[in-house]
């Protein structure tokens, strides 16, 4: 089987602007290739992640969970019990 080589046009690049993030094309060209048997190495990484994670890893299964339901948001200071004031104001519209 021969390699293919991966997409590289306009891989990390929008529609002619400059490449402002040389390593994230960087490692979108090789996450985006293929290994000697044809599988994705993007696969290969998901299936690593799998596996640390049924092996107990929590930094993996925290990775999953974040990636599948999402980052759970972050209270800046807020404690929920405590009470908070909401201040709403109408300004005056010109066109009456």
């Amino acid at each position: 089987m021969s390699e293919k080589r991966p997409n590289t046009r306009n891989v990390g690049v929008g529609n002619g602007r400059k490449m402002d993030k040389p390593w994230q094309h960087a490692l979108r060209l090789a996450v985006m290739s293929r290994d000697k048997k044809g599988e994705r190495r993007l696969r290969l990484l998901a299936d690593r992640c799998v596996k640390s994670a049924l092996e107990g890893d929590m930094s993996a299964i925290k990775e999953i969970g974040d990636r599948l339901d999402g980052k759970p948001t972050q209270h800046h200071g807020q404690d929920e019990a405590a009470p908070f004031k909401m201040i709403v104001e109408w300004a005056k519209s010109d066109e009456s």
